[in-house]
């Protein structure tokens, strides 16, 4: 664009003086309440990690790329996870959040997974050319249908439930988060109702992990490390916590629903692992 209306454009990492404008984008684009926008910025913001397209010195539209990993031929490669993508709606279709997203692919040269925020974006991003890489299964079950065990709990430290995460997930194609992501996660999802926990077994010594949520009368188990015979299982001890809910609902690996999809980096279908993707 020529002349005296012409407009400068800017591709460049976060400042701390930005951060009104962005919580500003974010409630606009995500509608969270400000007490949620908060926390993030508080806990989780890094200007390393963000991307902001600047209009006049005005930021128009923000990317967040958090670091993570993911196994590949038996060996961990960098990804980076796309988060927080919006633009100011008077700016959109405008091709800003594709720019940002090509700056974010040049700048760091590694792959992206991300979850779009609607189906309607599934269509937008493989014109980009992102893949249905990660696949779930959504599992709703009343109280009476759970099998309740002896097996105790105990809420989660970020460290051993990374530990015992990586364990029983490990494979090609899984997502591997640091013990910085993992304490974000946990400490989010509190501040969500939510909590999360290990689970042992006395008689075997065998640990689990599970990422619970309350969601109004229902309970939902957003992550569960627990196969085979007990995949639909669940200690007494968590009964006993969520007396008051009526039906809990499974997230569950399986080929049912796509819901994150990933550029640069093939999986095979049905094989990748990824979990904990925030809110």
């Amino acid at each position: 664009m020529n002349g005296k209306n012409e407009e400068k454009e800017k591709i460049q990492f976060a400042q701390d003086g930005m951060i009104g404008e962005l919580k500003e984008i974010w409630k606009e684009c995500f509608e969270d309440s400000d007490n949620y926008i908060d926390f993030y910025y508080k806990k989780r913001f890094q200007k390393e990690n963000t991307l902001v397209y600047l209009l006049d010195d005005k930021i128009v539209s923000m990317l967040t790329m958090l670091p993570a990993q993911i196994q590949k031929e038996g060996k961990y490669q960098s990804v980076r996870y796309i988060y927080a993508l919006g633009t100011r709606k008077a700016y959109r279709k405008r091709g800003y959040a594709k720019r940002l997203l090509e700056e974010a692919e040049r700048k760091t040269k590694e792959p992206f997974i991300l979850i779009p925020e609607t189906k309607a974006l599934f269509s937008y991003y493989r014109k980009l050319g992102f893949e249905f890489n990660f696949f779930l299964t959504k599992d709703k079950k009343r109280r009476e249908e759970i099998i309740w065990d002896e097996r105790v709990i105990e809420v989660a430290e970020a460290a051993q439930y990374k530990h015992i995460r990586d364990e029983k997930f490990k494979r090609e194609g899984y997502l591997q988060w640091n013990e910085e992501a993992i304490s974000y996660a946990i400490e989010e999802n509190r501040f969500l109702g939510g909590e999360a926990y290990i689970i042992k077994d006395l008689k075997t010594g065998e640990k689990d992990i599970v990422f619970v949520r309350k969601q109004n009368e229902d309970i939902e188990i957003l992550e569960i490390s627990q196969g085979g015979n007990r995949k639909k299982s669940l200690p007494k001890e968590l009964e006993k916590i969520y007396s008051r809910c009526k039906n809990i609902t499974f997230y569950l690996e399986g080929e049912k629903m796509a819901f994150a999809m990933s550029k640069g980096i093939e999986i095979e279908r049905g094989r990748g692992y990824f979990n904990l993707g925030l809110q």
